[in-house]
């Protein structure tokens, strides 16, 4: 704006110029970008976990990451889980996808396992959270049983005590014996104590002593019972030993002599 200065005559004297500066708004904020964050899951061997992914608030485009499993202390090689490897899509307005995760079962006692599950390359979105947990809980439990045995008098009677499946902690169980028709301290010296399965081993022994005498008996018996397993279930609990007698009975007693020729009665 050009500002004149005029005299009293009339004349023009004086020019001023007022530039003035409008100052224009700020260019708006640009929207932020929705975050996406994975959550965790629990699930027992053999079934499938589902682990959501979640997007902070609804898009007008389509949200897009790459989901990959890595193996924790579960592991694809000894058949834990199947791995996976996608990407996921969130259609505009989608606030959240669900995906699977096959664990598999097996005959090992492994206790509780885990995978991750990161998401990688966002498109149109930020990661907040990138890294998921699965834990797989084993659902395998070994069982004990016991068997049985047959042993001459006198000599000493061994039991199998047997695991199911080898396991990778110790296994251990109570075990003591009890009179059938045979009586302890008579028949059979008593046995009792605890039996311990080192990682790995799936058989062991115990061991029970019988007692010999001269007495002619039948054929008895006793029992060996299992109780208080952990780490493992009692399948079979009661094993049996049968113990044979060795000795011979007396010889009957020599008919008598026949009666001499003119003997009276």
């Amino acid at each position: 704006v050009t500002y004149v200065g005029i005299n009293p005559a009339g004349n023009a004297e004086d020019e001023a110029t007022v530039t003035v500066i409008v100052d224009q708004p700020p260019a708006p904020e640009p929207e932020p970008l929705p975050i996406i964050t994975i959550g965790d899951a629990i699930v027992q061997e053999g079934d499938t976990a589902e682990v959501t992914i979640s997007l902070s608030k609804p898009s007008d485009q389509i949200v897009t990451v790459k989901v990959d499993t890595f193996d924790g202390t579960a592991t694809v090689v000894t058949g834990d889980y199947d791995p996976d490897t996608e990407t996921v899509t969130f259609n505009p307005g989608e606030t959240e996808v669900v995906i699977s995760i096959v664990t598999n079962v097996d005959d090992i006692q492994e206790g509780t396992e885990f995978l991750t599950v990161d998401l990688t390359d966002p498109v149109n979105a930020v990661i907040g959270d990138d890294e998921g947990i699965v834990e797989i809980v084993d659902d395998f439990t070994p069982t004990i049983s016991i068997g049985d045995d047959t042993v001459v008098e006198g000599n000493t009677a061994t039991v199998t005590v047997s695991l199911s499946a080898p396991v990778d902690e110790e296994v251990t169980v109570s075990f003591n014996t009890a009179d059938g028709s045979a009586v302890v301290g008579d028949d059979y010296d008593a046995a009792t104590g605890t039996i311990t399965f080192a990682p790995g081993q799936t058989s062991t022994t115990v061991s029970v002593t019988t007692v010999g005498d001269t007495i002619v008996e039948n054929t008895e018996n006793l029992f060996v019972n299992l109780s208080n397993a952990s780490g493992a279930t009692i399948l079979d609990g009661q094993g049996e030993i049968i113990i044979l007698d060795d000795d011979v009975p007396p010889p009957p007693p020599p008919p008598p002599p026949p009666p001499v020729p003119g003997d009276i009665g």
